[in-house]
């Protein structure tokens, strides 16, 4: 996946969250959550609350756009390490008492559905 693919991924789940708590959350509280993007090039991220504790909450969340470029970098990493199959021995041995074969990567999905489950389930934990 391409940087730009990233970064658009990223945003469009995160902003979906954001949206969705503005709506479920902070409207009632007459307060607002906002997402901003940082082109700093540093692997962070950073929340804000402005206000008083007597105030509507205003919060705000900042992910440094190298941050979600680099989870999935690693996440890509990770799937090629898994489907290189390098540790096939370890891992049978690991896991040789469950009942059904355990499949590191489950064939029901594909390469690229592997990559962004995990991408997706990194920047919403």
């Amino acid at each position: 996946m391409e940087d730009l693919e990233i970064y658009q991924l990223a945003g469009d789940v995160l902003s979906s969250i954001t949206s969705d708590l503005n709506e479920s959350i902070y409207s009632d509280l007459n307060g607002k959550l906002s997402l901003v993007w940082s082109e700093v090039q540093t692997v962070n991220a950073w929340a804000k609350s402005q206000g008083s504790v007597d105030e509507p909450p205003i919060h705000k969340i900042c992910i440094h756009f190298e941050l979600v470029r680099q989870l999935y970098r690693d996440t890509e990493a990770f799937c090629k390490y898994l489907e290189s199959d390098i540790d096939k021995g370890a891992f049978d041995f690991w896991f040789q008492d469950f009942e059904q074969p355990i499949e590191m990567l489950p064939s029901i999905f594909s390469s690229e559905a592997h990559r962004k489950n995990m991408f997706i389930a990194a920047i919403t934990l």
